[in-house]
């Protein structure tokens, strides 16, 4: 398996399309970010043996970029199905690729809902946990790519005609939240670091100093190019140095990993916010009502940004720029505010669609 390479942006030309380099110069403040977007999409779009192929890919991603509200890339990569779709395909690819599409619906629309059970079918149409993880990856990827591309086009005020269509995320109160430190089990066959390949290991160890142990990435790993591509990402968001500060950053994963329902990714940015923070409280406001739990306008038009992008994306428009611009965000800032909340929504999407956070056994109190 080999990378490939696409001779154009997608987000640039989609953003823009009668001015590409416009999208461009505005994404230049963090290149190697708009390069490692590029790269996943790559990554995850090419043809590969399996039952999850790639006009399977192409009717997934046309379903997630819908539903998150972003029309222009829904028909981008609906004519790239259609495009796909000419050549014949048995009746098994077109019932995986059916199973494939109902799934990315509900994970798009409702990540919470994907629970164990929801893989049942995917399996029965012989999915297997390559495909199974690809799928995940290509979903989160896609809700990530239109929330980047929905917030460009903002930043550019580009005219764009509402989607009728589109349906907003209604607010659900999940519960279970905590700081306190989690587990993740997956429910696919984790690969056993002593039996990965040496191009495995390599990933695994870009990804994170404690990756080649962590059931997640042992997990993600059976697709090593599209992990590569992902840990580059999220690293380069959630740790690049300058611009918008960490504290901005794991407050706004945080409102959105909660509003997801995702308790494993919450519970981490609630540590970290807890880290950086001197406000000792506002993790513990944040974790009650990640609405209401700001206390600054700083705060509050974070907050509502983060809600908007995460359960209202499709109808974010230059007013919602405004906004944190009114609370002296510069460009550069509103753009890394994205990304965080944006490599959210994927995280978040992997987490709840590949396993379950558990709450770790309690130690045993050694006796005298």
């Amino acid at each position: 398996m080999t990378d490939r390479h696409s001779s154009e942006d997608v987000i640039d030309h989609l953003a823009s399309p009668t001015s590409p380099k416009a999208a461009r110069a505005l994404r230049q403040h963090r290149p190697n970010i708009a390069l490692s977007i590029q790269q996943t999409f790559d990554a995850l779009i090419f043809d590969d043996h399996g039952a999850f192929d790639l006009a399977s890919r192409l009717a997934c991603a046309a379903e997630v970029a819908a539903i998150t509200g972003d029309a222009a890339l829904a028909t981008f990569y609906k004519e790239a199905y259609t495009q796909r779709a000419r050549a014949p395909r048995d009746i098994r690819a077109q019932q995986a690729q059916s199973a494939a599409v109902a799934y990315a619906a509900l994970s798009a629309a409702k990540p919470s809902a994907c629970d164990r059970a929801a893989l049942a079918p995917l399996q029965a149409v012989g999915l297997n946990d390559f495909d199974l993880v690809t799928l995940g990856q290509l979903i989160g990827y896609v809700a990530f790519q239109a929330r980047v591309l929905l917030v460009v086009r903002a930043m550019l005020n580009q005219a764009r005609t509402p989607d009728p269509a589109f349906n907003p995320a209604p607010f659900e109160r999940h519960s279970g939240f905590t700081v306190q430190q989690l587990e993740w089990t997956s429910w696919l066959k984790p690969v056993a670091a002593a039996n990965a390949t040496p191009e495995q290991l390599a990933i695994l160890d870009e990804s994170g100093p404690t990756a080649r142990t962590s059931p997640f990435y042992l997990t993600l790993v059976r697709n090593p190019l599209v992990l590569r591509r992902h840990s580059a990402t999220y690293n380069a968001v959630m740790y690049a140095p300058g611009g918008l500060a960490r504290t901005d950053r794991e407050l706004g994963a945080l409102v959105v990993s909660i509003l997801n329902g995702c308790r494993y990714c919450a519970s981490v940015h609630a540590q970290r916010l807890n880290q950086l923070s001197p406000d000792t409280e506002l993790v513990e406001r944040l974790l009650v009502d990640p609405l209401e739990g700001g206390r600054t306008p700083r705060e509050h038009a974070l907050i509502r940004f983060a809600r908007r992008l995460t359960l209202d994306s499709g109808s974010l428009s230059a007013a919602d720029i405004a906004s944190l611009r009114g609370v002296e965000l510069s460009d550069a800032d509103i753009f890394d505010y994205a990304h965080a909340l944006a490599i959210s929504a994927w995280a978040n999407r992997l987490m709840l669609g590949l396993g379950e956070s558990v709450v770790p056994p309690a130690q045993e109190i050694p006796h005298d």
